[in-house]
């Protein structure tokens, strides 16, 4: 907020909050328009305005609302980040940390493996084909490919 004196407000970070909050970062001085932002962050009006609204009265984001007459559509109101706003915005995405889900853990190569397989195996049986899906490493040389790639052979048996 503008005043030093003033606590930061608290802001959940949700995905829609993210999204608008990195189209304005992205050029602070930008005026943008509400089908604007959501063409850039498939966030709905129906969500937009009520986060825009609140950025505004805290101070984040200052609004005005174009003049003159506009045939076959409301005037516009621009939104622009404010110098403090941008700070404060930037700081909280700083400090944002990625969540994980309860029991969550990192995968490994063999992990990631066995989920495409089970996938894989899953969505060709539904189509009434039987599979097994094996793992070779690619031998140096022999195709181009990423370092520690694999190549997955599929024998398919239609019934």
């Amino acid at each position: 907020m503008a005043d030093g004196n003033q606590s930061e407000p608290s802001i959940r970070l949700t995905r829609a909050r993210v999204a608008l909050l990195e189209v304005f970062l992205a050029d602070p001085r930008a005026e943008r328009y509400g089908t604007e932002l959501t063409e850039l962050t498939g966030v709905v009006t129906g969500t937009l305005y009520p986060i825009l609204n609140g950025w505004a009265d805290i101070g984040w984001l200052r609004f005005r609302t174009e003049d003159g007459a506009h045939p076959g559509r409301p005037p516009r109101r621009y939104f622009q980040m404010t110098r403090d706003g941008e700070q404060q915005a930037r700081r909280l995405l700083a400090a944002r940390r990625p969540r994980r889900r309860q029991g969550s853990r990192d995968l490994t190569r063999d992990d990631l493996m066995k989920i495409v397989d089970d996938a894989l195996q899953r969505t060709l049986q539904h189509l009434g084909v039987t599979v097994q899906v094996t793992h070779q490493p690619l031998e140096p040389g022999s195709e181009p490919a990423a370092p520690g790639a694999h190549r997955f052979l599929v024998t398919t048996t239609i019934e």
